[in-house]
């Protein structure tokens, strides 16, 4: 217990309780303290997100942007028909003209990538009806009120029935084909990655092992051939350089 100027003593719960109403104030003086700090970053951070511009320049030093878009620096180029190759892998450039986003990069619905699609409806995303066929498209459409297509954001690869994200489409289904400048293909499992070394990477071994282990045997053949041939020229031309040397030689006659 502690004593008062005049000489009247405090219960402990009493200096509890004053204890605890001087440092309430303290407290939230530090809250708002805090609150504001936090509002100047998350200002700041609005700030860089909605960088103004008028020519391509004015985004020259907003980082991860460089892009004018609409009046704003963006992080990829919606009308560019190679866009989602400035978007990670897995990812893909908004492009709705409607779209507030337009310009960010969005992940893929994992709602559309592994669902059941219809592959006749393939390149005719602008012809689904929203309620009727949409749910079989592979991609995503963005629709009208009347329940018409507006825009296809993207579009995947339907196979056997299941919604991919991409699909490798060359001669040889075995060897990556890269459509972007960073080396990104289409990987064996339908997805968007990269193959650092070809068919020798991680990446394709995993899914085609098989088709590796025919391309090594052709590679075999190839080089057994090449040695063979090669074995061949040495004796012919070491049977030659012997048959010179040993052969007798035939004195000229005058005439």
């Amino acid at each position: 217990a502690a004593e008062t100027p005049k000489g009247h003593t405090l219960h402990p719960h009493t200096l509890l309780t004053q204890d605890k109403k001087t440092r309430q104030p303290q407290r939230m003086a530090t809250t708002r303290t805090l609150s504001a700090l936090l509002l100047v970053v998350l200002l700041g951070s609005l700030g860089v997100a909605a960088q103004s511009c008028t020519t391509p320049n004015d985004c020259q030093f907003t980082a991860g942007k460089p892009y004018c878009y609409k009046g704003s620096c963006v992080v990829c180029n919606p009308e560019y028909s190679l866009k989602d190759c400035d978007c990670p892998p897995g990812s893909y450039c908004v492009s709705s003209p409607n779209d507030p986003n337009a310009g960010s990069c969005q992940e893929y619905q994992s709602s559309i990538i592994g669902r059941n699609c219809d592959v006749s409806l393939k390149d005719m995303g602008m012809t689904t009806i929203n309620g009727v066929n949409d749910a079989v498209f592979c991609g995503l459409v963005i629709y009208n009120t009347n329940y018409t297509a507006e825009w296809v954001e993207w579009e995947g690869s339907c196979q056997m029935g299941v919604c991919y994200e991409c699909t490798i489409e060359n001669p040889v289904p075995s060897i990556p084909v890269a459509y972007c400048n960073d080396g990104r293909c289409c990987i064996p499992n339908g997805r968007v990655g990269y193959a650092e070394i070809g068919i020798l990477s991680y990446s394709f071994i995993k899914y085609n092992p098989v088709a590796v282990a025919i391309i090594f045997s052709w590679a075999l053949d190839a080089a057994i051939v090449l040695v063979i041939i090669g074995a061949t020229a040495y004796i012919l031309v070491a049977a030659r350089l012997f048959y010179s040397k040993t052969s007798p030689s035939i004195p000229s006659r005058d005439i």
